[in-house]
């Protein structure tokens, strides 16, 4: 039995690898107000730190600057989290990045390989504390794991997706059905179960970065067609609709927004996220630790919908 620390206690991830970890290893949760004082924090020596707390990207982002808030809890505490881990003898840490080093509007096919380009403030506070995750992991003990998982759906998730069940549940048609490619999407099961095949692994490193995700990619119109068949089996999921208009609308609240500094839920961002082919090859992952994702896109967009709809 492996002690564990869980950064974060509320949080959909947090509560996710805390149920799912908490049958064979002692788990301690760290709440993220405890995070501010870290350095008085004494873990256990061969100890693990996984760290999924953080700021996420916020679609609307009221701070004046971003970029400095995000790098207070996103690389400071990040970066202060490992240098007491590396001094108190903690053995792994697995710290929770984002394909937002890419950057948003990337599209096509993202591997290995692939050179960060970020373009947005959270993406940049991700690269910066995996860089000095991986100073830290070269100058010390501590073997050090980043993750970069695409859009995370699941039981009690929040954020975008919460935005898709919540228009799949009351029965409302997306005009999605133009949409033909397709994205990488990550189900919480299959997060958990993919850390926990790290956490059973032997191989040493300093550290290593991957890209995670269910290994079966889908079109924004299968996903919501699953999720909403969830709901209503026997209703039209997504009609047609052209999609320059949809884009030329996406732009105008853009220049609205521009203006007014009003947020829109259509604009450009939301537009890329839909309609662009943005894809993760895992194989780095995939071979390195032998693992195959045990839960289907189906099942998985299944069983969210069933939660939120036991829920209500």
């Amino acid at each position: 039995m492996s002690t564990i620390y869980i950064t974060g206690k509320n949080g959909f991830v947090c509560k996710a690898l805390t149920k799912g970890l908490a049958a064979h290893n002692k788990i301690i949760n760290i709440p993220k107000e405890e995070l501010n004082s870290i350095e008085t924090y004494n873990f256990e020596s061969d100890s693990i730190i996984i760290h999924p707390a953080g700021r996420v990207h916020v679609m609307k982002e009221t701070s004046d600057n971003p970029l400095q808030e995000f790098r207070e809890i996103n690389v400071d505490i990040t970066t202060k989290l490992a240098k007491k881990a590396a001094q108190d003898g903690v053995k792994h840490l697995i710290f929770f990045s984002s394909v937002a080093v890419y950057g948003r509007f990337r599209t096509g096919n993202i591997n290995h390989l692939t050179s960060t380009e970020v373009s947005d403030p959270y993406g940049q506070s991700k690269l910066e504390a995996e860089n000095n995750l991986k100073e830290i992991s070269e100058t010390s003990s501590l073997q050090v794991t980043s993750i970069r998982p695409p859009m995370i759906y699941g039981e009690d998730c929040k954020g975008n997706m919460l935005s898709l069940i919540k228009q799949a549940k009351m029965g409302r048609p997306l005009p999605l059905a133009t949409v033909t490619n397709k994205r990488s999407f990550l189900y919480i099961g299959n997060l958990v179960d993919a850390v926990e095949t790290i956490l059973k692994d032997t191989m040493s490193y300093k550290y290593k970065s991957y890209l995670i995700s269910d290994d079966y990619d889908l079109t924004s119109k299968e996903l919501y067609h699953y999720l909403f068949k969830s709901f209503w089996p026997n209703k039209m999921s997504t009609f047609f609709f052209p999609t320059f208009l949809l884009i030329l609308a996406a732009k105008i609240f853009d220049i609205i927004t521009a203006i007014t500094k009003v947020n829109f839920p259509l604009n450009s961002s939301v537009i890329s996220r839909l309609f662009d082919q943005y894809t993760l090859d895992i194989h780095e992952f995939k071979n390195d630790y032998n693992w195959s994702a045990p839960t289907t896109p189906q099942q998985g967009l299944e069983n969210t919908a069933n939660f939120f709809n036991k829920s209500s």
